[in-house]
């Protein structure tokens, strides 16, 4: 591409610690075949390995592709919103169209992926974003997993999905999404959240229209002990789960659809740590999962749900301390 011809896709990657990893996420960027123009700004997070080093090395080799941003203080720790302010600046900067997503340690395998994407959303001024399927690939114990949608057989190309079923099923895993960059502009400050910045992003990029699943497999999200989602416990994962939603609630009270969820989500809570009482002694997770569920009860007005709660959790550890005694009568 020439370097007079404006830029259709900025690519949003953060990198930090991801020496092992950032050579694939980097060739899966220069291997894209598109008829149009792209760049990827890459936010270096003052990290403590070599990742510094690889970006320069890429930035030297491909100057037209590359705008990293090195940091001389980590931002994402600050948790100010520096990080997204800095981005978001960059990412503007670029005069882009669209915007794709792909953090250090994950990477693209489909060098077709981005022109797909792209004449989709030209072709569909309607969706806000689109994205495809993925495989997980579980570095500490070296397995892959696909991940793909299985498609009714009315819709073999693909699937248009709501916000509403976004949040039930999760299309939206962060290498295979790309947005407009006008929709994304309009996202509201993150810093106003504590929690997973991009499942706050693609709610709001909902928000503002729908989202279409290609059925194609395009990615590759590595879960590794190093991650900070990957290394939570499945019942850790739920309750982010229960905060993410709330946090998203209680700036968009109108959303019918969201308190639904959000409700659903605590009842799943709910079950878990019934299950996990059932002949376990309490845990530091579960008083979590226990107040958490009463603070947003409570605070919401839902009492009849917050007795309905307070009755289960009763009954489950009667029948436990039934069980328990029940084992010294002869």
């Amino acid at each position: 591409m020439k370097q007079e011809e404006p830029i259709l896709v900025a690519i949003h990657c953060l990198v930090y610690n991801h020496e092992p990893y950032l050579r694939d996420c980097f060739e899966g960027f220069v291997m894209q075949k598109t008829n149009f123009r792209f760049v990827a700004v890459v936010h270096e997070d003052a990290s403590t390995d070599n990742s510094a080093v690889i970006i320069r090395e890429y930035e030297a080799k491909y100057p037209d592709i590359f705008r990293p941003i090195y940091e001389t203080e980590n931002q994402w720790h600050k948790t100010d919103g520096s990080l997204g302010r800095i981005m978001n600046a960059a990412i503007n900067a670029t005069g882009a169209k669209y915007v794709a997503m792909c953090e250090g340690d994950d990477y693209w395998t489909d060098p077709y992926k981005l022109q797909k994407q792209v004449d989709f959303l030209e072709e569909h001024e309607e969706f806000s974003l689109c994205c495809h399927g993925y495989s997980i690939l579980n570095v500490d114990k070296g397995t892959m997993v696909e991940k793909r949608v299985v498609l009714p057989p009315e819709s073999k190309d693909g699937l248009m999905f709501t916000n509403a079923e976004n949040m039930m099923e999760w299309y939206t895993k962060t290498p295979t999404v790309l947005m407009r960059a006008d929709v994304y502009k309009a996202v509201p400050d993150l810093s106003i959240f504590k929690y997973a910045c991009d499942t706050y992003i693609f709610y709001y990029i909902l928000k503002q229209g729908k989202g279409y699943y290609l059925s194609f497999n395009g990615a590759v999200y590595r879960a590794h002990g190093g991650g900070v989602y990957s290394s939570l416990s499945s019942f850790k994962k739920d309750l982010n789960c229960v905060k993410i939603f709330y946090e998203i609630y209680t700036h968009n009270r109108e959303d019918d659809v969201l308190e639904q969820q959000l409700l659903d989500t605590i009842k799943w809570v709910s079950d878990e740590i019934i299950w996990n009482l059932k002949d376990k002694e309490w845990t530091l997770d579960v008083f979590e999962g226990i107040s958490l569920i009463n603070t947003i009860l409570y605070k919401e007005k839902k009492y009849k749900d917050l007795f309905a709660w307070h009755k289960k959790l009763a009954i489950s550890q009667f029948k436990r301390v039934k069980r328990k005694f029940k084992k010294y009568i002869v």
